[in-house]
């Protein structure tokens, strides 16, 4: 699966390869989500929690609002004046938002690290991503559900990643 607009595949980052088989996702794009190897309530808490902490610490940068895309349940948006980038533009400010029924998310990155994070098997596209008529932007990442500790803290390790590049004033 390849990004429109990625034109080389250089890793932007290191991004150790998911071990184990792609989890399986529901046929259909709406609802994008996960069908299998689904995340406890502890897991959907703990990345709940995690967006929440990022809003609170982020001096006004950031905050927690209903999600424009799923039309429920909270998301992390960049403050209007921090929005620095079409993509950031296009999304209306929402960043990411986290599934309650099992654990994945969804995710607006820059479209290099959302190669990587498809090529390392931490996720995939959305099937409707960078359609116009849809909305939603290109680099529309599915971040699959954590299925222990150690993928928890991989995938909080992309969602740092996602939110300090969103957060970075270009230059």
């Amino acid at each position: 699966m390849t990004v429109a607009g990625v034109s080389v595949r250089v890793p932007s980052w290191e991004l150790p390869h998911r071990g184990g088989p792609r989890p399986p996702v529901a046929p259909y794009p709406i609802p994008h989500r996960q069908t299998g190897d689904t995340a406890g309530p502890e897991g959907v808490a703990a990345l709940s929690g995690l967006l929440e902490s990022y809003a609170s610490a982020s001096e006004g940068r950031m905050y927690m609002a209903r999600s424009r895309f799923e039309r429920r349940g909270e998301a992390l948006f960049v403050a209007d004046d921090f929005r620095t980038t079409p993509v950031l533009r296009k999304s209306g400010g929402e960043l990411v938002h986290v599934h309650s029924g099992d654990g994945s998310l969804h995710v607006v990155t820059d479209l290099s690290d959302a190669q990587a994070i498809i090529d390392a098997g931490w996720g995939e596209l959305h099937p409707l991503a960078g359609r116009p008529l849809v909305g939603l932007p290109e680099p529309y990442v599915l971040l699959y559900s954590p299925r222990d500790k150690g993928d928890l803290r991989q995938i909080s390790l992309i969602v740092d990643r996602v939110v300090r590049s969103a957060l970075q004033r270009p230059s």
